[in-house]
């Protein structure tokens, strides 16, 4: 509003957003090809191999940490993963650590995906069935 409106400041304008544009453009190829594409790779090695991590095949173990959840929802449906992966087992970049994140229902999501309870109840329940069974906080 405050620079003369002639034909020559809209075209340097127009100058303006197409290098502005083109860098952002520019800047999201090279994440996909540089971060996004190998990322997918390491997930899909890592369902592919989740069986010999737990033989229930519901964790999973990243050799290379990647951003991980989108590809391995992604990948769970592509491969046919009948049983969900509830796990995600990773090391730290920064303090070397391994780490362990349990895996949403769905993307953007807070609510996690749970292991099934199981009960043996030769061992869990009381053999009096007069006496209730011990609260949760006991």
């Amino acid at each position: 509003w405050n620079e003369a409106y002639t034909d020559e400041t809209l075209f340097q304008g127009f100058l303006k957003a197409v290098e502005l544009t083109g860098k952002e453009f520019t800047e999201m190829v090279s994440d996909v090809v540089n971060s996004w594409l190998p990322g997918r790779g390491y997930v899909k090695e890592a369902i592919e191999q989740r069986f010999s991590v737990d033989p229930s095949g519901q964790i999973m173990r990243l050799n290379h940490y990647c951003p991980w959840k989108d590809h391995m929802y992604n990948l769970e449906k592509e491969m046919g993963v009948e049983k969900p992966i509830l796990y995600c087992l990773y090391e730290d970049e920064r303090e070397k650590k391994w780490r362990i994140q349990a895996v949403s229902v769905g993307p953007g999501s807070f609510e996690n995906r749970r292991m099934p309870r199981r009960v043996n109840d030769k061992e869990c329940l009381p053999t009096d069935k007069s006496k209730p069974l011990p609260s949760a906080a006991a």
